[in-house]
């Protein structure tokens, strides 16, 4: 049994032979839970019923086990229109969401790349008021960070900067960037599938450059982004 857990979103990656309560797993939580299977997953929720491999389900799940990552009641409650279903690959849309700004949900979003690459065209990014979760599978990655020292005046040059700090994350492995930090994917190995959750509790979970200027394409306008550090942003 192999169990991974952030922290400050409650969220919990599990690849675990017996079963799971979602109560336990999530310290008391509600048991209206979003489950993502990273492999092949089992779910109570009044019956058994199973998930196929990279299948997403928001529902009353009471248990858990196999392949899987569980997100808290607060991040997909309200997101009526897919509650009970078994959302599977084919269901992304053509950005590879399953859910997200594009489907009309503002405060959370959820995405899978299948055998990631890292793109020619990454930058350093932030997230305003978001939570950004990754997790690889089947293979390793690392991510930049601003680091204690970073210098906001300067938006060049982060792969050589020494105010960036590299967080390696291994196969399963759950890491989390909170609001305000510059961030990007550096590398990978393996290409790993890659899954990227969005929380914001206030409810925007756009994607900016260091500059200000909004990313995604549902964006109505650019605007002034507070930026801090992994570190200051953890205390």
């Amino acid at each position: 049994m192999s169990l991974d857990s952030d922290p400050n979103l409650n969220v919990v990656s599990g690849r675990t032979d017996d079963w799971q309560e979602t109560r336990e797993l999530l310290g008391g939580e509600a048991s209206e839970v979003g489950v993502f299977a990273t492999g092949g997953a089992e779910v109570l929720n009044g019956a058994q019923e199973s998930l196929g491999r990279h299948e997403f389900r928001i529902d009353d799940i009471e248990a858990v086990k196999g392949d899987y990552i569980v997100f808290p009641q607060e991040m997909v409650e309200g997101i009526a229109d897919i509650r009970g279903q078994s959302l599977g690959p084919g269901d992304r849309n053509e950005a590879n969401f399953y859910v997200g700004q594009s489907t009309g949900v503002p405060w959370f979003e959820m995405k899978l790349e299948e055998a990631y690459e890292v793109p020619g065209r990454e930058i350093p990014h932030i997230h305003d008021t978001a939570w950004e979760l990754y997790s690889f599978h089947g293979g390793d990655a690392v991510l930049s960070v601003a680091d204690e020292d970073y210098d906001f005046s300067l938006t060049e040059g982060w792969d050589y900067r020494d105010d960036v700090s590299r967080i390696e994350a291994s196969s399963g492995e759950l890491v989390a960037v909170p609001p305000g930090v510059p961030h990007q994917v550096d590398q990978q190995s393996g290409n790993p599938d890659l899954l990227v959750a969005k929380y914001s509790p206030e409810g925007d979970v756009g994607k900016y450059s260091l500059d200000g200027q909004r990313l995604d394409q549902w964006a109505e306008q650019d605007e002034e982004v507070e930026m801090t550090t992994y570190p200051d942003a953890l205390d």
